[in-house]
């Protein structure tokens, strides 16, 4: 068996080279993922990708990196992120709809957690990898 390592140090945040091998079974070389990642047509990452999508926006990953450290409620958070309070609940309310983060009430207020594993784990990744620029 063949094996290719690729260099991907030019990517921005980029740390670990991936090893392919000629079987297509890609992985990290710092073992990030246990086991070969492959190309597989019979599986869609759609959830997946609807996480990344979510976590996309600027605002929704600062939000979802907060909620991480704590509880808050909405004003908390727009009081953190200087924004106003409906555009935070703009956001609250696509990352509630996409299972990522869930309220729970008490008296008045209602407060936000993360409740998708996977979100969490990307987070974590986004922010364990970033360097400063």
């Amino acid at each position: 068996m063949q094996t290719l390592i690729l260099d991907m140090k030019s990517l921005p945040n980029y740390h670990a080279p991936y090893t392919i091998d000629s079987d297509s079974d890609i992985y990290p070389s710092n073992n990030v993922i246990n086991g070969p990642m492959t190309f597989d047509k019979t599986k869609t990452y759609e959830r997946e990708a609807d996480i990344l999508k979510a976590l996309g926006h600027p605002i929704r990953l600062k939000i979802v990196a907060g909620l991480l450290a704590e509880a808050c409620n909405v004003k908390k958070i727009w009081e953190c992120l200087g924004l106003p309070q409906a555009t935070v609940s703009q956001h609250l309310a696509l990352l509630k709809n996409k299972g990522i983060i869930e309220g729970h009430r008490n008296g008045v207020e209602v407060f936000y957690t993360v409740i998708s594993d996977d979100a969490r784990r990307i987070v974590a990744a986004v922010f364990q990898q970033s360097t400063p620029l």
